[in-house]
């Protein structure tokens, strides 16, 4: 008499963790259709390659909770940055990567670059910046664009201020730029020259 092979429960369930922005049902049907299927014959690298395609998902982990659920865990990108296209405004995240349609809603600084890439040194300068500074400052920036003939970043600010960050390669001040520029900005002004840390100016105009 031949012996019972091993059971091999299917999977009754599939869950998705870690969305916030990314609606479950893309995940679930990205997943593909694996209700039925043996837990243990699912293909996670092929389910996680297609969940990984997905607009705003960052890195994706697929694993089997025993005896029969499929664990989807994402990994969501985090927007840093709108940058205006043909197709309207799309979000860019804090690698530089530009994602999906920017909600109507949504209020980030504008990267105004010649091009916006994760390969780009002036994209993963400008991010670099973004994140670097105060939650309050940042709220106050609405564009990040070159000056200085390329070389150097200016932001624009609400009301019409302006703020000189210095050279955009010199990365090793972007911290000391990003920690004066708060209370600088609690000077009467018009344009923060932040270049020097040591040496802030306000100008009027």
């Amino acid at each position: 008499m031949v012996g019972a092979g091993p059971v091999r429960p299917p999977v009754a369930t599939v869950r998705v963790d870690g969305t916030r922005q990314i609606p479950v049902r893309d995940v679930e049907a990205a997943t593909g259709d694996q209700t039925g299927v043996p837990l243990a014959a699912v293909d996670t690298d092929g389910v996680a390659a297609r969940v990984s395609a997905i607009p705003g998902v960052a890195a994706v982990e697929v694993d089997r909770s025993w005896p029969d659920t499929l664990v989807v865990v994402v990994t969501e990108r985090t927007p840093a940055a709108l940058l205006d296209t043909p197709d309207g405004p799309k979000l860019v995240d804090v690698t530089g990567f530009v994602y999906r349609d920017a909600p109507p809603d949504v209020r980030l600084p504008r990267l105004q670059l010649p091009r916006v890439a994760p390969d780009d040194p002036a994209t993963l300068a400008a991010v670099g910046v973004l994140q670097a500074l105060p939650v309050p400052v940042r709220d106050q920036v609405q564009t990040l664009s070159l000056g200085g003939g390329g070389s150097t970043f200016e932001l624009g600010l609400t009301e019409g201020r302006r703020v000189l960050w210095g050279p955009w390669s010199d990365t090793d001040r972007t911290a000391a730029r990003a920690r004066v520029l708060g209370p600088v900005l609690q000077r009467e002004g018009a344009v923060y020259d932040v270049s020097s840390p040591s040496l802030v100016t306000v100008r009027q105009r």
